[in-house]
């Protein structure tokens, strides 16, 4: 009997293992990997051309579920049917003459052949041993970190809200980060040696005040005389009383008391005045000192509005009236001039270190929207919880506010 395959026009059985064309097994695994294909559990025989010692391909036997389980159509593969579970034709064929089952069992008992145009009938007998023929890499060992749990990220937000630090660890914060520390004032009293030589200064030059309020030195009118007299017998260029002036001048800025430096450095620079300014209270003057007398020396490290700032606090200094109105004037005035300037943190320093006025502290930071400082003022200094409440409220730090 001459068996031949015809073209047809469907599958007369069904399709249970594929064809892979190709001599080389590299080929044949590249394949079988992007079909998805495990080696392991189904066999995969090598087929011979028609020439001797030759490789036409490999066909990869796949039961039902198999098959189905895979997606085959986006690949171009040619699928074989399979006769009585041991016949594999190519798709869309038939076999000429037609034999009946009984007769491929007879023909066909020992072992399952393929049957294909192009290479003919072929025994499916020994599968690939895919040990002989590949090489296992050793394996190695890896450590594997794992990254941790990242932050929840909600799909909606339903609350938005501020929350107010404790009052004591707020106060501490602003206490060491409020203000810059700045220079200590590094004017030298006079030595008895210097006082001598001013008060012989003071023989030859005078010091009066102009129109606009500012000092000048001239020369008393005998030194004035003398020295046009000097000129018309000993030709001078006037560096000699220049030279003296000069030094007057250094000398009486020195001579100056206390209370004048602090006065004219408010003129100058309120800011730095500051950090030198006393406190008033109602009852008096409360600074450091040394027999009731008053220095020009550093009393604040910072402009820290809680906690102690001062450089000393003992010791107690009486001032007269008219000066004691004179630096409240000035401390009102360095306070407005820093509300203006929108410097409501300094403001706020000078109402409640030098003014001694928290009350008006806490009303100035809470005019500069600084609402959690107000509030642990408002609590701290003058239990009043219903403006903390009020300040927290402003700042959107709504549970403070209900605790409260």
């Amino acid at each position: 009997m001459n068996l031949r395959i015809k073209p047809w026009s469907k599958n007369t059985y069904p399709l249970q293992g594929i064809l892979i064309k190709g001599t080389e097994l590299k080929h044949w695994l590249c394949q079988l990997q992007i079909l998805e294909i495990d080696i392991n559990e189904v066999p995969v025989f090598a087929i011979p051309d028609t020439s001797p010692n030759s490789i036409w391909g490999c066909f990869v036997a796949m039961n039902m579920k198999q098959f189905i389980s895979n997606d085959f159509k986006q690949h171009n593969i040619q699928f074989c049917q399979c006769i009585n579970e041991t016949l594999f034709i190519p798709e869309y064929s038939t076999l000429y003459p037609k034999i009946n089952p009984s007769e491929i069992a007879i023909h066909f008992a020992k072992n399952r052949h393929i049957f294909h145009p192009e290479f003919g009938l072929f025994e499916l007998e020994n599968p690939i041993d895919w040990q002989d023929v590949l090489e296992i890499p050793l394996l190695q060992n890896y450590m594997i970190t794992e990254p941790h749990i990242t932050a929840f990220r909600p799909q909606s937000i339903h609350k938005i809200e501020i929350k107010a630090l404790p009052p004591e660890e707020l106060l501490k914060n602003m206490e060491e980060s409020m203000f810059p520390k700045k220079e200590t004032f590094n004017d030298k009293p006079l030595n008895w040696k210097e006082k001598i030589k001013y008060q012989l200064l003071k023989t030859v030059f005078k010091t009066s005040e102009t129109r606009d309020g500012a000092k000048q030195t001239e020369k008393t009118n005998w030194v004035t005389t003398m020295a046009l007299m000097l000129s018309q017998f000993i030709p001078t260029d006037g560096k000699l009383f220049e030279k003296f002036e000069n030094e007057f001048e250094d000398l009486e800025k020195r001579n100056r008391s206390e209370m004048e430096k602090l006065m004219k450095l408010f003129k100058s620079n309120p800011e730095e005045a500051l950090k030198y300014a006393i406190p008033i209270d109602n009852e008096g003057t409360n600074r450091g000192g040394d027999k009731g007398t008053f220095s020009m020396s550093q009393r604040w490290k910072s402009f820290n509005l809680f906690g102690n700032s001062g450089v000393n606090s003992s010791g107690n200094v009486l001032l007269q009236d008219d000066s004691m109105a004179k630096l409240q004037q000035q401390y009102y005035q360095a306070a407005t001039n820093f509300v203006n300037e929108k410097n409501f943190e300094k403001a706020a320093f000078v109402y409640m270190k030098l003014l001694k006025n928290n009350q008006m502290a806490a009303n100035t930071l809470e005019e500069g929207k600084l609402y959690p400082e107000a509030a642990a003022l408002y609590l701290k200094y003058m239990n009043n919880k219903e403006r903390a409440a009020s300040c927290y409220e402003k700042g959107r730090m709504i549970s403070d506010a209900i605790e409260l």
